[in-house]
């Protein structure tokens, strides 16, 4: 599970083959994502009227500023941007006995959608900085704690008095900004200000390098006969015998082609530059789709409108892949990680919120303690569950998480964008009304036929009633043993 705790190439060939997409194409161009996004914003967001203003425009003052759709409070809020994110003023909402909202001091009209509060935003001249080429799938330089009972201190007179605010557990991780040294003794600070003795963390690589594959110009039937290595490293065999000769060795993960099978339960595979050779079934993940369009996307699809109005996400937790759809149309596929001890919940999910960085920890009913920082790309699906991308771990193709979908930071970064909608820089995070959001459908294909998909959760975001009862139980659980 997952505590929200802050929200701080070219066309394939007509030949079969699954592209992998350039890392730097990975990081979509803003220009061209909002372009895409105002295509769709009249739909997404319904204009809301306002009076013109001399003002062009306004800084956000507060590090979570929220972006709302009404000032009446009959519709949740939309959005949130950073402190210090210069906004383009469209126009002003004056004050109305009505707004139960800016404690009736009216808003700003903001492009490219919504409203934010008067008093929580402050005009200027300075306009909006341009937007850059691209952006990287890991927004931080990233530490993992070496150790338990690892001190943190909140600023530079706590390390001299000796007085850690808390202290940390071994495994988890700290979004880095820079070293601080303090009486011949350096220390990370991190994205919050903390600060710990740098000899306490070891610093985390780049993330798995696997971005995925674009799947949109297969057929179902074609996808069908291509798999996801699971593992970086996969020996190839002359074989299906598990002891022959060793054609080769996987440097990294891939799509291959699955040119035959075994009845020992093994597959003869074809890698990327041609070479062939024998697997174990178990280190491949078979792109196999659902035979039909599952009932309950076909539902929402009407609901809104057609297929084209629908981006939705499929989840199989039996061979820990991912798909991306547009309507019926499978575009971009993923290994994924799911939930080990706590199982990804099965079910049909609108997608609740949308965040560039999180800060992820257990809950306060939860035993086990774990915190990961500044945790990037995450998409938001049933409670604390999201899609998110995982910097410190490349196990993909296997269960691992706390509940939550993990995948590769840049396959993250693309499913964010994709779910969208992409947003101008500053913007922190994105809330869709429930029906018209796009949806995280949940299957588990290593179950029977009739238990694959069940609606094991409710949809939304985590139940506040549901909250409390589980923290008293845990209170009461712990007072008693």
């Amino acid at each position: 599970m997952c505590r929200i705790a802050s929200f701080a190439g070219e066309k394939p060939e007509a030949t079969g083959r699954l592209e992998r997409r350039d890392h730097r194409a990975c990081a979509m161009l803003p220009s061209l994502a909002l372009v895409t996004f105002l295509a769709g914003l009249r739909w997404l967001e319904p204009p809301v009227p306002f009076e013109p203003t001399d003002v062009r425009y306004v800084r956000a003052r507060y590090a979570e500023t929220f972006v709302h759709r009404d000032l009446e409070g009959r519709r949740p809020r939309a959005a949130t941007v950073a402190r210090g994110t210069i906004l383009v003023a469209r126009g002003f909402v004056p004050p109305s006995e009505g707004h139960v909202r800016c404690r009736g001091r009216g808003a700003y009209a903001i492009w490219p959608f919504g409203l934010v509060c008067a008093d929580h935003v402050r005009p200027t001249e300075t306009p909006p900085p341009a937007t850059t080429s691209s952006i990287d799938p890991l927004p931080y330089r990233y530490a993992l704690v070496r150790a338990d009972d690892t001190p943190a201190f909140e600023g530079e007179d706590a390390v001299r008095s000796g007085t850690p605010f808390r202290h940390l557990e071994k495994g988890m991780t700290l979004a880095v900004v820079g070293l601080r040294e303090i009486d011949g003794v350096r220390y990370v600070e991190d994205v919050h200000g903390h600060l710990v003795a740098r000899e306490a963390v070891a610093y985390l690589g780049g993330g798995s390098a696997f971005r995925g594959v674009f799947v949109g110009h297969l057929s179902p039937p074609k996808i069908a006969e291509w798999a996801l290595l699971r593992r970086k490293h996969v020996v190839l065999r002359a074989a299906p015998d598990g002891t022959s000769k060793i054609v080769t060795k996987t440097r990294d993960r891939a799509a291959v082609r699955i040119v035959a099978e075994d009845p020992s339960g093994r597959m003869r595979i074809r890698l990327p530059d041609g070479t062939e050779g024998w697997v174990d079934r178990g280190k491949v993940a078979r792109l196999s789709l659902p035979a039909a369009l599952p009932e309950q996307v076909a539902e929402r699809m009407a609901a809104l409108g057609g297929p084209d109005r629908l981006r939705w996400i499929y989840v199989d937790l039996g061979r820990q892949i991912a798909v991306a759809y547009v309507g019926e149309r499978p575009m971009f596929a993923t290994v994924v990680s799911s939930g080990a001890a706590n199982p990804t919940p099965r079910g049909l999910y609108p997608v609740w919120g949308s965040v560039a960085t999180i800060d992820m920890d257990n809950q306060s009913y939860e035993d086990d303690a774990y915190m990961v920082q500044q945790v990037p790309w995450s998409v938001f699906f049933q409670g604390h569950n999201a899609l998110h991308g995982a910097y410190w771990h490349d196990g993909f193709g296997r269960r691992r998480s706390h509940g939550c979908v993990n995948l590769p930071p840049s396959v993250a970064l693309w499913i964010h964008r994709f779910v969208g909608p992409a947003l101008p820089t500053g913007w922190t995070g994105y809330f869709p009304l429930p029906d018209r959001a796009p949806v995280v459908y949940v299957e588990d294909t290593s179950r029977p036929p009739r238990a694959r998909f069940v609606q094991d959760r409710p949809t939304g975001p985590p139940d506040p009633e549901e909250e409390r009862r589980k923290a008293e139980e845990a209170a009461a659980r712990r007072s008693a043993g």
